[in-house]
């Protein structure tokens, strides 16, 4: 339901909605047996929408960020994008993590740090760079389904231009940095312009902007992607 209200929010600010063409995307793969079939149209259309061919089909109508709007929109808060490039450098301590920082102040170089401290396994060649196989940088999305979720919630919480305070997860203690537009940039442009970028502009939208949630149900948790009790 969430997720559809967002897709409807972009499409609204190019005039546009939802169209039986992209629902048929989805129903036209029901068997007409299917139980979906017996529900009200209503809740047939709020299924149809987390289909990711229903999505990609209607926001391929939709006016995406261009580049100078992501590079904004980066520098401000990076999961404002739908899109993390992060570095991170593992520790086993605060203490350590605290000396890391330290360092950092005193003018370190984080990959260089990352390369020679970090407890994790590949950073002395990546330099503590999270990356997918094709892009210095990885979907929200991604983070939310397979990272720890203290990690995920210190990514979303990280500063735009500097590195974070340490953080504990399960696996000891990391100080997380999002790395500078200069260097990831052009994967981020490249990204909502490859046949993903509407699922990423959707990934956006609930990370960063004001989800209205009835309060007997709770409210929308970004870094966690779902709706969360209140309190």
């Amino acid at each position: 339901m969430v997720r559809s209200s967002s897709v409807r929010s972009i499409l609204d600010l190019s005039g546009d909605d939802i169209t039986d063409r992209d629902l048929d995307l989805y129903f036209s793969t029901l068997p007409s047996e299917n139980p979906i079939n017996e529900l009200s149209e209503q809740m047939r259309e709020l299924i149809a929408m987390t289909s990711v061919d229903v999505i990609t089909s209607a926001l391929a109508r939709a006016e995406l960020p261009d580049a100078k709007e992501l590079e904004e929109k980066y520098l401000s808060a990076p999961v404002s994008t739908g899109l993390l490039c992060l570095r991170h450098i593992l520790v086993e301590t605060e203490q350590e993590a605290n000396d890391i920082i330290d360092e950092l102040r005193n003018g370190a170089d984080f990959a260089e740090l990352a390369a020679e401290r970090s407890l994790e396994g590949s950073a002395s060649i990546t330099g503590g760079a999270l990356t997918g196989t094709e892009s210095e940088c990885l979907p929200t999305a991604q983070y939310i389904s397979g990272f720890d979720a203290d990690f995920v919630a210190a990514a979303f919480a990280a500063p735009a231009t500097t590195w974070s305070q340490p953080v504990e997860t399960q696996f000891g203690w990391h100080v997380i940095l999002n790395r500078p537009w200069s260097e990831v940039g052009n994967d981020v442009v490249a990204s909502y312009e490859s046949p993903n970028g509407p699922l990423f502009y959707v990934d956006a939208v609930l990370n960063s902007a004001d989800v209205t949630i009835d309060s007997r149900y709770g409210r929308w948790d970004p870094p966690s992607g779902r709706i969360v009790p209140l309190g």
